[in-house]
């Protein structure tokens, strides 16, 4: 698959029986307890997300690597907007990075 800017990456962290995945319902029931979106930066693939300590920017391949079960399994959902929406992806990615470094709120869990 040929990822996009703006593509949505959602991933299961951990043990599928924790809080967020247990009232979570994903696609065909996949568990999942986080997210992030898809940024192209100098042309590489970053994922902009809200995860402990701050708003940062993770490589993609890093974001995915905490998708892993316990037997090596990666586990993540790609969400795409349909073309009419897509006109809105630069303003929200925009929003998103001038967030960058705020801490995470870790109230939230």
């Amino acid at each position: 698959m040929q990822w996009i800017e703006g593509d949505l990456i959602f991933i299961q962290m951990g043990d599928d029986s924790d809080a967020i995945s247990t009232v979570t319902v994903g696609w065909h029931g996949a568990r999942l307890n986080h997210m992030g979106v898809l940024v192209k930066v100098q042309g590489s693939d970053w994922v902009l997300e809200a995860y402990p300590p701050k708003v940062m920017l993770t490589a993609f391949t890093q974001f995915i690597e905490r998708s892993k079960n316990s037997i090596g399994k990666v586990r993540y959902l790609v969400g795409r907007l349909r073309p009419e929406w897509q006109h809105l992806i630069p303003a929200a990615i925009a929003y998103g990075r001038k967030h960058l470094g705020i801490p995470y709120d870790n109230r939230f869990l």
